[in-house]
């Protein structure tokens, strides 16, 4: 698991649009996953799951992009469902992989919610903090690791490149 997190207004589904349109996710399968599909999307990969034979394989990793994730799966009531759904993203051995995105304070209550928090327990996830305001020592870490698209680098949205092969790196490995 990927988890994109920060505070409100600091970019997060930015970078989630950025890293499927330019970054890691450009030439990979990828599915958003919403409010309106996500029951029917986990439904068709448990059954595929189950229908599997033993001894078919596929190469093929499936990445579901779910921003705004506590949001999302709160506003479903088949919480087992989404569990199983979780447990098969993290025992598929990378065959299946899920980059989402939400507040800070949201996301840890999410990770730790009683629903949940087996799943993410023994899970190796990965965190991407966007800070909302850059200080003087933040904007110099960036220019010096990651080219800014202008001459001034003081937001962000100036380093995306730089950020996006860095969360690229994060995500194919």
């Amino acid at each position: 698991f990927v988890f994109v997190t920060g505070l409100p207004g600091s970019g997060k589904s930015r970078a989630i649009y950025e890293l499927c349109k330019r970054g890691a996710l450009r030439e990979r399968s990828v599915i958003i996953l919403n409010t309106k599909n996500i029951v029917e999307i986990a439904e068709k990969i448990i059954e595929r799951e189950t229908k599997k034979s033993s001894n078919r394989t596929n190469n093929t990793t499936l990445c579901f992009v779910c921003d705004q994730i506590v949001e999302v799966f709160n506003s479903i009531d088949k919480k087992e469902l989404l569990c199983t759904f979780l447990e098969l993203i993290r025992d598929s051995n990378n065959q299946y992989r899920l980059l989402a995105s939400n507040t800070e304070a949201r996301l840890k209550d999410f990770i730790q919610d009683d629903k949940y928090a087996d799943v993410f327990e023994s899970t190796q996830t990965k965190y991407i903090y966007i800070p909302q305001n850059l200080d003087e020592t933040l904007i110099a870490q960036l220019q010096k690791h990651f080219k800014s698209e202008n001459k001034t680098g003081q937001t962000v949205a100036d380093f995306i490149p730089g950020l996006i092969k860095y969360a690229s790196g994060i995500i194919s490995n």
